[in-house]
């Protein structure tokens, strides 16, 4: 990855629009490739791509549900409430200076192997166990909600729960608790500490420490904090939806 682009990348990440506007010349500015040098990854894939806009997203789906609070009480290093205003402000400022760009939002399920270490094809529960807990009661499309909302796949998520999926099962535990909730709660918990302490770093050491070694631990940690808060959100939309 050239310099550029990591600049251009460090940006993105702390949704930085004046310093985004001084990086970005051109649309092809936008598009970021990252090569998988990870050897903790098994997948067939040698990169992946993500653009700006869609850091922007993934802060904005990281920040969502806290996006109303000023302060945190694990680190002063950032106030949520702005840093989610200067998010929208700079998505909102990239669509202006790139008005040909059409952006449909990030398909979190593709890039599920930056927390799994696997492909997009891995479930959470196999074949067997699947049969298993189908014999013990449970219902096909419940189960299904939890191996795709463990895969970060929004749209089945949504279809699911459309169809009447329930989300407040626990196969593994046999308690009416949410498994699935439980499951992207601690992702998303531990993905955001991580999260966290790059805001500290630049806070306090500024862009300059940043080393261009460091960009896949860094989208490791947004992608995981916030592909787990975007299927946590919905699953708790439409359990308020349905008075669950």
């Amino acid at each position: 990855m050239e310099q550029k682009q990591f600049d251009i990348f460090l940006a993105a990440f702390f949704s930085d629009k004046n310093r985004l506007e001084g990086l970005l010349n051109t649309s092809n500015d936008l598009e970021l490739t990252f090569k998988i040098t990870y050897t903790g990854f098994e997948t067939e894939k040698t990169e992946f791509s993500f653009s700006v806009l869609d850091f922007l997203q993934m802060n904005l789906d990281c920040w969502a549900s806290i996006k109303d609070q000023e302060s945190l009480t694990s680190t002063n290093a950032i106030n949520p409430k702005i840093f989610y205003k200067n998010t929208l402000e700079c998505f909102e400022n990239m669509l202006k200076l790139f008005p040909d760009m059409q952006y449909h939002g990030i398909h979190y399920e593709h890039y599920i192997f930056l927390i799994s270490g696997c492909d997009d094809d891995e479930n959470w529960f196999s074949e067997a166990e699947m049969k298993a807990y189908k014999a013990e009661g449970y219902k096909t499309i419940d189960l299904e909600l939890i191996n795709y909302g463990v895969r970060r796949n929004a749209k089945k998520v949504s279809e699911l729960l459309d169809n009447g999926a329930n989300p407040m099962i626990d196969p593994q535990d046999k308690t009416s608790k949410s498994g699935i909730l439980e499951i992207l709660g601690l992702e998303e918990s531990f993905y955001f500490k991580d999260v966290l302490a790059y805001h500290e770093q630049k806070v306090n050491s500024g862009y300059d420490n940043f080393k261009i070694a460091d960009y896949i631990y860094m989208i490791m940690a947004l992608y995981g904090t916030a592909s787990s808060a975007k299927i946590h959100n919905i699953i708790n939309e439409r359990m308020k939806e349905r008075n669950i």
